[in-house]
């Protein structure tokens, strides 16, 4: 998996309660993903995804957070099949309603 002292960590390094810091550094871990073309991809997602997971557990009606996981999930899914699943939307649009 990823290794270092990522600018997207730092956040959650200072605050490992903070929710929204876990939060946003599963939506960076899953835009990486979006974006990258090579195997880092799967690496990316299957960071994020149990981060978003957590989240669901804290609150499982919360029907972003079901979103969320479903969407990693299928991502994940898709590319264990060979999709291309470049069309789909970052997460941080869909999130924030830019999808």
């Amino acid at each position: 998996m990823l290794r270092g002292d990522r600018p997207e960590w730092t956040l959650q390094k200072q605050s490992p309660g903070n929710e929204d810091a876990k939060i946003m550094l599963a939506i960076c871990l899953f835009n990486l993903a979006t974006v990258s073309v090579n195997s880092q991809t799967l690496a990316y997602e299957l960071e994020a995804l149990p981060i978003d997971e957590e989240a669901l557990r804290a609150k499982p009606s919360d029907p972003r957070r079901q979103r969320d996981v479903a969407q990693i999930n299928k991502s994940i899914a898709g590319y264990s099949l060979g999709f291309d699943d470049t069309r789909a939307l970052p997460l941080s649009l869909t999130r924030f309603g830019g999808g």
